[in-house]
């Protein structure tokens, strides 16, 4: 899987005819976007980007347990399969995930910087990415 998000720095403006089918919009220039994040699974390449599930506080796994069984594992790191957590960030393999397992793709700015307003004391948090963005997904 490939997968390039990129985020918009001005806007584009689009204007439909209704007595007419057709709609036209003003083309997107290359200085309109830029890259913020690429990921490609073949070669094993992640830039500005964290994978992350929900395994934190298990099995030795950072991540915290604050607020007990109510809330639920906290976020980790996820693996490369994604199947678990992982102590450190890792690049997801050129694998299929399975069903019910969730990867949650994040930025790779952490928020240690209180910048992201709560977290939960002691786990893994990054921001999101800035919007809006396009994600470009290559199966």
């Amino acid at each position: 899987m490939d997968m390039t998000s990129q985020s918009s720095t001005s806007s584009s403006t689009a204007t439909t005819s209704t007595s007419s089918s057709t709609t036209s919009a003003a083309p997107a220039t290359s200085k309109d976007w830029a890259r913020q994040a690429y990921f490609n699974a073949a070669s094993g390449t992640a830039e500005g980007l964290t994978f992350l599930n929900h395994f934190g506080g298990t099995e030795g796994i950072p991540g915290t347990s604050a607020g007990g069984a109510a809330f639920g594992a906290s976020l980790s790191y996820a693996s490369s399969d994604g199947q678990s957590g992982a102590a450190t960030p890792q690049v997801l393999s050129n694998a299929m995930i399975e069903d019910d397992t969730e990867v949650i793709i994040m930025t790779d700015r952490s928020c240690d910087d209180g910048g992201c307003g709560y977290t939960r004391p002691g786990g893994v948090a990054y921001r999101k990415p800035r919007l809006p963005y396009l994600a470009f997904l290559d199966c």
